[in-house]
């Protein structure tokens, strides 16, 4: 419990700005934080399941610690309710600045409601995304980029990168599909953990 209190307040640090960074550029994910401790210390070791998977949105529950998206009117849904998708912590890890700046506040080991303007706003941080993500074309590049990413670390050669940044191109195109689909609903999605 108490690393989970320690995690969660280093969170809580990333909301705010540091001192170096320009505070228009929202937060970021601090080294580390959704990652196992093999990456911290530079010890990569590579999932068994091939790279493109560990980035994909899953309409059924995988094993694993995987992060449950639930479209909802604003009640706390019940775990895998109908239209329920999930991302795994690879995928939070490298979408958490859009998060953040969708939601003031944002902290991926708390469950959170994204209302119809937050999803507005997630719809735009992940095209911001895509467009950063989708413009690195070399994995030296991607691992300079994306040193807190362990999936992306993991990546070996260019045709490695490319199939990894194709899969995620995929994954965020859907998530950007169901924000705008809830928002324009009036509908909110929860975040569970």
């Amino acid at each position: 419990m108490l690393a989970l209190a320690a995690g969660t307040a280093s969170c809580r640090a990333c909301v705010s700005a540091s001192d170096d960074a320009d505070a228009s550029s929202g937060p970021t994910m601090p080294r580390g934080m959704l990652v196992p401790s093999s990456a911290v210390t530079g010890d990569i070791v590579p999932s068994p399941v091939a790279l493109p998977e560990r980035v994909r949105l899953a309409s059924a529950h995988d094993a694993g610690t995987w992060i449950e998206l639930t479209p909802t009117a604003g009640e706390v849904p019940a775990r895998g309710a109908p239209g329920a998708r999930w991302v795994s912590p690879d995928v939070m890890t490298l979408l958490h600045d859009a998060f953040s700046r969708a939601k003031p506040g944002f902290d991926p080991f708390r469950a959170h409601l994204l209302d119809a303007p937050a999803l507005r706003r997630l719809d735009a941080e992940l095209a911001a995304f895509a467009g950063t993500w989708s413009a690195i074309s070399t994995a030296s590049s991607a691992h300079a980029r994306f040193e807190s990413s362990e999936v992306v670390q993991a990546t070996k050669s260019d045709e490695e990168w490319r199939a990894l940044r194709e899969a995620l191109l995929r994954t965020v195109d859907e998530l950007r599909r169901m924000a705008v689909e809830l928002a324009g609903q009036g509908r909110g999605m929860w975040i569970l953990i």
